[in-house]
Formats: structure tokens, C-alpha cells, sequence
């Protein structure tokens, strides 16, 4: 995973983190809060818009890794030869056959419509 730090595991699989994701979502956060937030519900405390903007820049990050464990899972169950949490541990670490990246489509989708469905 290059240069990430470990989250540790689900269901088995390494989750890491690559230092981006965490400028990623201050940067997120900072634009919610100074920005979106503040034009679209004005005169609210500004505690709010930076606790919301923390929150929402979390639960996409959350959304995030669902969608990319999903493919993991489907790697692992196919017996692809290493899953791991990450858009290019995935390409690297898979065969690049076509049922393979049938899989990982189906499941990226299917994670994604049903985090937006709940």
C-alpha cells in the first residue's frame, strides 16, 4: 500500500490509510465548514458548522472504504491471490483477468447503492 499506516483489519482484510486520505478530509471538512454549510444555513454557531462538516467529511471517508472492502470481500471469495483495502492494492495485487474486474465492479456499485440507501 505504499507509503499508508495500518487501521488494523475487517473481516480479515488490511485496512490502510495512505497520509493523502487525512489531508483529503481536513480538506473536505474545511470547505464544508467555511463554505457549503455556513451559505446554505446561515446565523447558526460556527462550533456547528466545523462539528457537521467533521462529520460529514468522516461518514464519506466511512462510505469510502465500505465501497472498497466490498471489493476485497468479492476478491477473497473468487480467490484472487491478495485483497487488501485500497484502490491500487486491489489492481496490483489481483489477476487481471475479466472476471475479475466483472467482480470488482459489481461490488463497488452494490456497496455504494446500498450505503445510499440506509
Amino acid at each position: 500500500m505504499g507509503q499508508s499506516f495500518s487501521l488494523g483489519r475487517i473481516a480479515g482484510i488490511r485496512i490502510g490509510v495512505n497520509w493523502s486520505v487525512l489531508l483529503i478530509v481536513a480538506l473536505l471538512a474545511y470547505g464544508l465548514a467555511v463554505g457549503q454549510f455556513p451559505a446554505d444555513v446561515p446565523h447558526r454557531p460556527e462550533a456547528e458548522y466545523v462539528v457537521a462538516a467533521i462529520v460529514t467529511a468522516v461518514a464519506y471517508m466511512a462510505s469510502l472504504l465500505a465501497h472498497e472492502l466490498a471489493h476485497s470481500l468479492v476478491a477473497r471469495r473468487r480467490e484472487f491471490r491478495r485483497a487488501g483495502c485500497g484502490e491500487s492494492s486491489i489492481r496490483a495485487q489481483g489477476r487481471a483477468g475479466g472476471d475479475y474486474l466483472a467482480a470488482r465492479s459489481i461490488a463497488g456499485w452494490r456497496s455504494s447503492i446500498r450505503t445510499a440507501a440506509r
